[in-house]
C-alpha cells in the first residue's frame, strides 16, 4: 500500500516538483496551497506525513503545526521547509515537527530524511 503525503506550499513549482518527486517513488500525494487548505483535507483523508512551507497566505505552516497536534500529538509526521522564520528549527521541534528544512532543501537530503521518518517505498 502507498504511503500518504500531504505537500503544503503556496509556490507552486516547488509543490509540484516535489509532487512529482513523491509520485516516481510510488508514493500518493496530496496537495495544499495554505495551511487553511491542509487542514480542510487533514479533516477528511488520513495521511502518513505532512511537508509544509512555514510562510503562507491564510494559514502559515507553524499555526498549522500547532492544529495538527492539538489534535494528535503524534499522528501525522511533520516536516517544516522554511527560507526564513521567527519560530527557528528548535522552536518548530519543540512545537512537534520531525524534522526542519532550509529552502531550498536538497531533494536527496529531503528524500532521505523522509525515507527514515516513514521507512522507504
Amino acid at each position: 500500500m502507498a504511503k500518504k503525503i500531504l505537500i503544503v506550499d503556496d509556490e507552486d513549482d516547488l509543490r509540484e516538483g516535489l509532487q512529482r518527486l513523491f509520485e516516481i517513488r510510488g508514493w500518493e500525494v496530496v496537495v495544499a496551497t495554505n495551511g487553511e487548505e491542509a487542514r480542510q483535507v487533514l479533516g477528511g483523508s488520513s495521511v502518513g506525513l505532512v511537508l509544509s512551507d512555514v510562510r503562507m497566505p491564510q494559514m502559515d505552516g507553524v499555526e498549522l503545526l500547532k492544529k495538527i497536534r492539538s489534535r494528535d500529538p503524534n499522528v501525522p509526521t511533520v516536516v517544516i521547509m522554511s527560507g526564513y522564520t521567527d519560530a527557528g528549527e528548535d522552536g518548530l521541534k519543540s512545537l512537534g515537527a520531525s524534522e526542519v528544512f532550509a529552502k531550498p532543501v536538497p531533494a536527496k537530503q529531503l528524500m532521505s530524511a523522509i525515507d527514515g521518518l516513514l521507512g522507504s517505498g
